[in-house]
């Protein structure tokens, strides 16, 4: 027990004041207030032994987390399906899944079917430590890519994905995941990656959806996929692995979630692509398809997207949306969409825009006020 008796100093002592202040001198250049205060309890508590509490220090046996590593790893390895990753977790002591969290973050934060919180508090270690890697490489502090991760690195942001290889690929979370009712995905188009990342249209859904049901909604901004630049988004080819990637993350999340959820998935640009390929070849199952700004899905008809609700938005001047480059465009009436107003937003890049009648629209639908939404019936 560490302890300092009136007018003694002991060596002990002294060691836990001065490995504090370390911590403490370097996290001020580096981290946020909250995760000063949080490393220099864990300092205290692993010298003093007397850590309680959760996220606190506890003592785990290092051989149960190795074994634990190597089981989930043979689960990987056989491609497990996210329900089966989710009674992996549940047959293991919570202690031992926060360690493996913590000392294999690359292994657990981007594990579909892995418990939320323990991906969220795996990808903030993992965004830490590859903000250690360019820092020990030397990357100046103007670089792109680190200046984006110091912006990421927030303990109020929470991310079920991050990938810092290449472009980069994360996904990032507004509201309570483990309580909203409706849960929305929003799958972005070309030109994204992880270095202009913002997550700012899936929070200005989330913050429209939480007009109407406060609490009940769950907002992803999912870069779960390699978008493609300039002339490569004229063929299919990177919609592929999205497609493929995208109904196994949802699945991630539904195995974790026992309860039957109101999904929505929300499909801009090339994203609606990516969209209408995950439905029709991938067997992604949601209860509303929301396409803006859609250049084509793949498909002849809206049918052919699955059994739930097709939603179809397009703004004046969007040519990418007038294109019909992969397929006839949904907003065609003779597609069979629900096509809705988007007030007097214009162009392709204006469907989230605040105080729009577009972002009310995808609003309602997110949050399940489908009656409410402001249709179009017109011939055209």
């Amino acid at each position: 027990m560490l302890r300092r008796e009136r007018g003694q100093v002991t060596a002990e002592y002294v060691g836990v004041l001065l490995l504090v202040a370390a911590i403490v001198s370097a996290l001020v250049l580096t981290g946020p207030a909250q995760r000063i205060a949080d490393e220099a309890a864990r300092a205290v508590c692993q010298i003093a032994d007397e850590c309680s509490g959760r996220g606190a220090a506890t003592s785990v046996d290092p051989q149960a987390v190795q074994r634990a590593a190597g089981d989930l790893q043979g689960l990987v390895a056989r491609d497990a399906d996210p329900a089966a990753v989710a009674t992996f977790f549940e047959g293991l002591d919570p202690d031992v899944a926060d360690a493996l969290g913590h000392e294999r973050p690359e292994l657990v934060g981007n594990l579909d079917g892995a418990p939320i919180p323990l991906r969220y508090a795996a990808n903030a270690e993992a965004i830490d430590r590859e903000i250690a890697r360019l820092r020990a490489d030397a990357v100046s502090d103007d670089d792109p890519r680190l200046r984006k991760l110091r912006e990421l690195d927030d303990p109020d942001r929470h991310f079920l994905l991050f990938d810092p290889a290449g472009d980069g690929r994360t996904a990032e979370v507004f509201g309570d995941l483990t309580t909203a009712r409706h849960v929305a995905v929003v799958v972005p188009g070309m030109d994204n990656d992880l270095n202009n990342f913002t997550g700012g249209d899936a929070e200005r859904v989330q913050h429209q959806a939480s007009q109407f049901d406060p609490d009940q909604v769950a907002t992803i901004q999912w870069l779960g996929y390699d978008t493609p630049e300039g002339a490569t988004a004229l063929g299919a080819g990177a919609a592929e692995p999205g497609a493929e990637a995208l109904p196994r993350f949802v699945e991630g999340i539904r195995a974790q979630r026992s309860e039957r959820l109101h999904w929505t998935v929300i499909g801009h640009s090339y994203g609606s692509l990516v969209t209408g390929m995950a439905e029709s070849g991938q067997g992604l199952d949601v209860d509303e398809t929301v396409l803006v700004g859609s250049p084509g899905v793949g498909v002849d008809h809206a049918s052919d997207l699955g059994d739930g609700n097709v939603w179809v938005g397009l703004a004046d001047w969007d040519l990418v949306g007038y294109s019909g480059w992969f397929g006839p465009n949904p907003h065609d009436k003779v597609f069979g969409a629900t096509r809705f107003h988007t007030g007097d937003v214009s162009g392709h890049s204006s469907y989230f825009n605040e105080g729009s009648e577009s972002l009310r629209n995808i609003g309602l639908i997110a949050a399940g006020y489908l009656d409410e939404v402001n249709v179009n019936d017109g011939l055209f």
